[in-house]
């Protein structure tokens, strides 16, 4: 009599997930049951995939379920099953078709998705597919309601006078106090209250900072310092800021702001949807507390000093702020912090990261893409405007193909009127400014897509809210390399497209011995060809986009054919000399067109 041999069990990977990372014990038990399952299931755990601290409302930050995802459509998992807990450990998505296509595509490439505490059937069909329905919606409305109630709470204890999370400011301290007033200690920089039933009050500060904050209300009223002034008065005098750091004119600028100082206490500025969206809120749905902290200025003295900055503030639209920013670049060949915050004549540094996030995504509208040394931590060098950096070109095409892949940047626009440089922004902001123009008498006005060099028809008849519905919609950077096949309403970034595609029979052949099918086999081919070719495929797009600007814009200007053979020979250095000739804007902004062609000019075989 025969004996047969045990079933040998089947490869599958666990993915794990929890929300904070002092949540230790729900690792555990996620992995315990797990393991309980697979034992009974016929399954052995052969990969670990775990995302620590990581909220399930998004796929943006999890990089465990995405290293998780591209190996399943790489084709290159050694699992044919993946086992999770249950269905909010996967994700509680606020859409539930998101976490449904990260199922699918799983599935789709040959690798099911289980959940091991869940009662739902294991085969497809109508009854697995409403359970799981179901479930996901379950799993995103406790996100949302747990969300609704800790607002609710945070604005309950804040209008008893409680401050809720952050720092206290300078001349200010964060003091722990029971339900009943017993007051248990000062927190220091850093700390954070030990019990959950416990609160945080306000109180003075050493009375060294509470003179220095008297001391620059002083100084910006009575003694007509700038807030420049100041923060070098008191870096001078070596009294520094909150933390020891040096005083700029932001940290200035909001001691003389924040009504703290006169004993309000303002809760909920600003807020953060589920689906990561900050939101500025309007002053009227805000909270504030009258006698929330200990008043250290008089209510006369933070009027005056508001009535004076109104005087000297800057108002200026987003288009308005691309511009300084884009001749402060044009005249100094990069953009710092530092820099825009030297000029007078710009918003702070703080303003711009509001409008336009952090610095790298400020450059990108404006098309400027700094080489490594010039960022933070490198050499400090200069890329003067008309020249290209040759060393780092490399760099530059790996930068810009990392944002088209990762980074959601607005399209940005830039308007024209002959040779003079008129908005640039959006393109509601630009076609609002370009008919603006042209009421005033412009008639050769000329809008381009920063992007793609391309030119843009705006239908300007009727009235501005006329205009603004009659532009087109915004071509998605997903959608761009293939504009012939609609996209499907809701479908998410990540996926496969299904395509008809010829070879010859041999060709068939050795993908048929190829592990993982046809399909996982030509991915991996096109993804790897892809990155073979990001700085060729980026600096052709990018010679493209100058040639389009050039033809348009310096059709008509002297050396025009020059600068064409300089841009195609390549001559980066005859070109600056040619751009030196032409108008200021229409040089600038073909510079900008051009930052990214270094690796023609290094290599220019490639193309």
């Amino acid at each position: 009599m025969s004996v047969q041999p045990p079933e040998a069990a089947a490869p599958a990977a666990q993915y794990l997930r929890v929300s904070r990372e002092v949540q230790r014990d729900s690792l555990a038990i996620q992995r315990a049951q797990i393991a309980a399952f697979a034992a009974v299931n016929g399954y052995e755990v052969v990969a670990t995939y775990c995302d620590t601290g990581r909220s399930g409302l998004r796929l943006h930050g999890r990089t465990a379920l995405q290293a998780l995802l591209a190996e399943v459509l790489a084709g290159e998992a050694r699992f044919s099953t993946i086992l999770v807990q249950d269905i909010s450990r996967w994700g509680r998505f606020q859409d539930p078709d998101e976490a449904a296509h990260y199922e699918f595509i799983c599935r789709e490439a040959g690798v099911a998705v289980r959940y091991c505490v869940e009662p739902i059937p294991h085969a497809s069909g109508p009854a697995a597919g409403m359970v799981k329905a179901l479930k996901r919606l379950m799993a995103a409305d406790f996100s949302r309601e747990l969300s609704d109630k800790t607002r609710a709470a945070q604005f309950s204890w804040a209008a008893a006078g409680y401050k809720m999370g952050g720092v206290a400011g300078y001349g200010l301290r964060r003091r722990v106090v029971t339900v009943d007033g017993r007051v248990k200690g000062v927190l220091g920089p850093g700390e954070q209250k030990l019990l959950q039933t416990d609160h945080v009050r306000l109180i003075a500060g050493p009375p060294k900072e509470v003179e220095t904050v008297g001391r620059i209300y002083h100084l910006y009223l009575h003694e007509g310092l700038t807030l420049e002034g100041i923060a070098a008065h008191l870096n001078a005098e070596q009294t520094f800021g909150e933390g020891g750091r040096p005083w700029n004119s932001w940290t200035i600028g909001q001691v003389l702001a924040n009504e703290k100082y006169v004993g309000v206490y303002r809760f909920g500025r600003r807020r953060r949807t589920l689906a990561g969206e900050r939101l500025d809120v309007p002053a009227d749905r805000q909270l504030r507390v009258e006698g929330a902290c200990p008043q250290i200025i008089a209510r006369e003295i933070f009027e005056a000093v508001a009535a004076k900055r109104a005087k000297t503030m800057l108002f200026l639209t987003e288009p308005e702020m691309l511009v300084r920013a884009r001749g402060l670049l044009a005249a100094q060949g990069s953009l710092t912090c530092k820099m825009i915050a030297a000029r007078p004549d710009l918003p702070s540094p703080r303003t711009y990261n509001l409008h336009f996030g952090p610095l790298n995504r400020l450059h990108a509208r404006l098309g400027f893409y700094p080489p490594a040394e010039t960022r933070r931590g490198g050499r400090g060098a200069l890329v003067l405007p008309g020249c290209i950096d040759l060393g780092d070109a490399r760099h530059q095409m790996r930068r810009q193909q990392f944002e088209r892949e990762h980074m959601t940047l607005a399209q940005a626009y830039t308007a024209f009127a002959g040779d003079h440089l008129i908005a640039m922004g959006s393109l509601p902001d630009v076609a609002l400014a370009v008919k603006a123009a042209t009421e005033a008498g412009d008639t050769k006005i000329l809008v381009f897509d920063d992007a793609t060099g391309a030119t843009v028809e705006l239908d300007l008849r009727g009235s501005p809210q006329d205009v603004l519905l009659r532009l087109p919609a915004p071509i998605e950077p997903e959608d761009q390399d293939d504009q012939s096949t609609p996209r499907a309403r809701g479908r998410p970034k990540l996926g496969v497209t299904p395509r008809e595609i010829t070879l010859l029979p041999r060709h068939w052949d050795w993908l048929a011995t190829q592990p993982g099918g046809a399909s996982a086999t030509l991915r991996k081919l096109v993804e790897q060809a892809a990155r073979d070719s990001v700085e060729v495929d980026a600096a052709r797009a990018a010679q493209t986009t100058a040639y389009r600007v050039m033809y348009a814009l310096a059709g008509h200007l002297a050396h025009f054919e020059e600068a064409l053979r300089a841009l195609y020979a390549p001559d980066p250095k005859k070109l600056a000399e040619i751009l030196d000739q032409w108008p200021q804007d229409v040089a600038s902004y073909i510079r900008g067109r051009t930052n990214a062609i270094g690796s023609i000019w290094t290599a220019s075989t490639k193309i």
